[in-house]
Order: C-alpha cells, then sequence, then structure tokens
C-alpha cells in the first residue's frame, strides 16, 4: 500500500485531485476536514473564516503536528485490506510529514500541488468556499499565515510535484497518471 499526502498552497488544486481519486476508489483522508471539524467543536457558531485562526492556536497549544496525530487515527480506520493507494489531502509542516513518515515508513510520500499565486488567487475568488478570502490582502495574509507552518519546505521537499497552472484538463490529465501509477510518481 501506498500513503500520499498532498500539500500545495490554497487554491492550487488538492480537492480537484482528490475528487478525481475518489471517483476512481481511492480512498481520500482531509486534514482541513479534521480541523473544520474540530473547530465546530469548540466553537459552533463561530463565522468559519475563524478556522485558520483555530488551527493556527491549536498548534502552539498541542504541537504543530496536532492535526496529524488526529488524523492518523481516522486514516488507520479508513483503510482496508485492498487499498493499493491512500490519500492525505492537506498537509501543511514539516512536523506533520515526519510524523505520517515515521508511522508508515517506505509506504508514504509527499506529493506537493504547485500553481502561482495570481492563479490560485482568482480560482479562489470563483470557489467561494465560506473560508475562502474575499480580497488579495486576505488572501496574501492566509499565505503568510501557511507559510509560517513550515508548508514551504513541504512542497520543496515533496517526492513529487505537479504544477497546476494550465486548466483543470490538464490537472485532471496528469492526476490520472499519477493515481493510475498507484503513486508511484
Amino acid at each position: 500500500m501506498r500513503i500520499v499526502a498532498i500539500c500545495g498552497m490554497p487554491g492550487c488544486g488538492k480537492g480537484e485531485l482528490t475528487e478525481i481519486a475518489k471517483v476512481q476508489g481511492i480512498p481520500v483522508f482531509s486534514m482541513g476536514d479534521v480541523v473544520r471539524y474540530h473547530f465546530q467543536q469548540y466553537q459552533p457558531d463561530q463565522d468559519p473564516i475563524g478556522t485558520g485562526i483555530y488551527a493556527d492556536m491549536e498548534r502552539k497549544k498541542h504541537g504543530q503536528d496536532i492535526w496529524a496525530r488526529r488524523l492518523v487515527h481516522v486514516v488507520e480506520a479508513g483503510i482496508g485490506p485492498d487499498n493499493e493507494l491512500v490519500l492525505i489531502d492537506g498537509l501543511r509542516s514539516v512536523n506533520e510529514k515526519e510524523l505520517f513518515r515515521t508511522r508508515w515508513g517506505e509506504e508514504f510520500m509527499v506529493l506537493a500541488l504547485h500553481s502561482s499565486p495570481r492563479v490560485r488567487f482568482e480560482r479562489l475568488k470563483l470557489r467561494k468556499r465560506s473560508d475562502d478570502p474575499a480580497d488579495r490582502r486576505t488572501f496574501d495574509q492566509r499565505d503568510k499565515r501557511e507559510l509560517g507552518w513550515g508548508i514551504g519546505e513541504v512542497i520543496a521537499m515533496a517526492d513529487i510535484v505537479l504544477v497546476n497552472e494550465d486548466g483543470l484538463e490538464d490537472l485532471r490529465e496528469q492526476a490520472r497518471r499519477f493515481l493510475e501509477g498507484r503513486g508511484m510518481g
């Protein structure tokens, strides 16, 4: 079995890649879903824009790998003996990567998706998810926060990098090739 954690800045196409995987029957586990679930438990009536601030607060309080530690058990409970490939969406820090690598050894690898800030900002404006930034200043602040968690280093040290600048069809083709190789790159 291969466990692949996907990393990339907001708007780079992680969600598109995971949707393609789900259609192929590949299990996908989301770090963001774990964060959103815990945030909802912590502040049920809070504006979703505070999710990132909460995630950062939890990292400072419990360690940079808190979200990975909370996700490990979900992943291990959710994979079956027939799963050749499992994806983890939303790897953000070297600490998270090291926890997964220690846990799963050679079965684990990192895939980075890369898109320029200009392209990502335009995508996020169109996506309009509740925690997406409404303006470029907020977008830049979010990028700075995520870079502060060490995502840039994780992207730089990824086992495989897919560049997503040329639109959805190009990403789908790259994703198909990667997934058909069952995460072998």
